[in-house]
């Protein structure tokens, strides 16, 4: 299980993000994930990035795809500080999805945050 508790103050029924550590997180009602995923409203996938430098517009094109489902993307991109890639943010703010590019742990609290206010949001966090 993930070393890192996150205790939110969200109903079950959302893909919250309980903790993280590990290796993976645990979301929603207790379930481990491993590895690194993508949290969208209504499902919970593996996603294949494990460091910053694989997140790119092609490992995150199916987000693209639901900018009627989703106003903002958190990234988490792992524990050392990267700068986001300028391609990437100019790409999703044209198609009307803001990033918040964050290390991973400030990227789960965020997500739950903005869950919890009924924001239309998705997630795509790196495992640490």
């Amino acid at each position: 299980m993930p070393g890192i508790e996150i205790t939110p103050v969200i109903s079950n029924d959302k893909n919250i993000v309980r903790s993280y550590g590990n290796g993976g997180f645990v979301i929603g009602t207790e379930h481990f994930y491993s590895g690194s995923q993508v949290i969208l409203p209504t499902r919970v996938y593996e996603w294949s990035a494990t460091s910053a430098s694989q997140i790119t517009i092609d490992s995150l094109s199916h987000i693209l795809q639901q900018t009627e489902s989703i106003d903002i993307l958190v990234i988490g991109f792992g524990i050392s500080y990267v700068i986001a890639p300028h391609d990437l943010i100019t790409k999703f703010r044209k198609s009307g999805i803001v990033i918040e590019w964050m290390t991973t742990g400030a990227a789960c609290r965020t997500f739950n945050l903005l869950l919890g206010e009924d924001r239309r949001v998705a997630a795509a966090i790196i495992a640490v």
